[in-house]
């Protein structure tokens, strides 16, 4: 398992979504209307970190958008936002191949049953500022 956009090579299937998360003071002005990259640049950012020389897609969003962010903190790792199952393509149709990548694939999907969202989702708009 592992985020997609990284070109490993092999098959691969989406597994699961995660969201940005965002952490801030409820009496913050901003929270009180959508969310822009351009608004989130001018937040302090707690990032996360995987090692010398490896961007997170959080990272990759933010540089695709040319947003620089006001880095306050560094925390080893933070949740990614499509994880995916990867196998070697000689195994695609392995029947024990298949079977255990449909347990695991049901497996994911039932996350968001048992872990539901209890904070008030902010969406934040992904064009370009």
């Amino acid at each position: 398992m592992g985020p997609t956009g990284y070109h490993v090579q092999g098959a691969s299937k989406p597994m699961f979504r995660d969201s940005f998360v965002a952490i801030a003071d409820a009496g913050n002005p901003l929270l009180q209307q959508q969310l822009t990259l351009a608004d989130l640049a001018t937040m302090p950012h707690a990032v996360g970190y995987f090692g010398e020389g490896i961007s997170t897609p959080a990272d990759k969003l933010f540089e695709s958008r040319g947003v620089q962010r006001r880095v306050a903190a560094v925390v080893a790792g933070l949740a990614s936002l499509v994880e995916a199952m990867y196998w070697h393509p000689s195994q695609t149709e392995d029947p024990a191949s298949v079977w255990l990548r449909s347990v695991v694939q049901r497996s994911c999907g039932r996350l968001h049953g048992l872990f539901p969202v209890t904070a008030h989702p902010v969406t934040v708009e992904s064009t370009k500022e």
